[in-house]
C-alpha cells in the first residue's frame, strides 16, 4: 500500500513501484518497531533509493503518501496502519525517524 500511495503521491514524476516499496518498507517496520535499520543498511549497500530525495520527492509527498495509505487501509486491507492509523503529524516524525526525510 505504501509503495503504490507514494508513486501516486509524486506529482507527475515516474518512480518504479520497487524502487518505493524501500522506503515504505523501512516506514512501515520501524512503526511496527522491528529492525528497520537492518533493512534500512542493506538497502543502501545495494544502491536502492532511501529517501525521499532520491526517490524525487518533497516531504510533503512522502507525508501525504503515508496518511492516504493509513487513511486506505481501513478500507482496503489489515496492516500495520489498520491497528496503528497514522496522522500528518505522526508520519512526519516517523518519516524523519528512519530518515526518509
Amino acid at each position: 500500500m505504501i509503495g503504490f500511495s507514494l508513486q501516486a503521491s509524486a506529482s507527475g514524476k515516474k518512480i518504479m513501484h520497487g524502487e518505493a516499496c524501500g522506503p515504505g518498507t523501512i516506514m512501515m517496520v520501524c512503526h511496527q518497531e522491528g529492525d528497520w535499520k537492518a533493512i534500512k543498511k542493506a538497502l543502501e549497500e545495494v544502491g536502492c533509493p532511501i529517501t525521499a530525495g532520491q526517490l524525487g520527492l518533497t516531504e510533503q509527498e512522502i507525508i501525504k503518501a503515508l496518511v492516504f495509505a493509513s487513511n486506505a487501509s481501513k478500507a482496503f486491507s489489515y496492516s500495520i496502519l489498520t491497528e496503528k492509523p497514522l496522522t500528518e503529524e505522526s508520519a512526519a516524525k516517523l518519516a524523519e525517524k528512519t530518515g526518509i526525510i
